[in-house]
């Protein structure tokens, strides 16, 4: 996390997995130390389930010194629907209880 030092819960992250960085919403550090987070696409799937349980993504991975999976994003970076579902997404967090 080399390049995010300054992360507070709620901030938009971008996560690399399989080639491609998912925009996403930072949750804290875990309990082995490893960053916490959720997908915006996955609060939006869940946020129409009968249960609306918001599921925990992590990044397991040994070198946390010098692998950076995540990034800071300002919101500014995103576009067009990416922007809606963002606020959407803390909307429905934050009326859950998760922020």
């Amino acid at each position: 996390m080399k390049y995010c030092k300054d992360l507070q819960k709620g901030d938009l992250i971008g996560v690399a997995y399989n080639n491609y960085i998912y925009p996403a919403i930072y949750k804290g550090m875990g309990s082995v130390q490893n960053p916490n987070f959720w997908f915006i696409w996955g609060v939006l799937n869940n946020k129409n389930t009968t249960s609306g349980k918001v599921y925990t993504s992590y990044i397991n991975r040994t070198d946390r010194v010098n692998s950076s999976p995540i990034v800071k994003l300002n919101i500014e970076q995103l576009e067009g629907q990416d922007i809606l579902n963002y606020r959407e997404a803390i909307d429905y967090l934050k009326e859950k209880g998760y922020l």
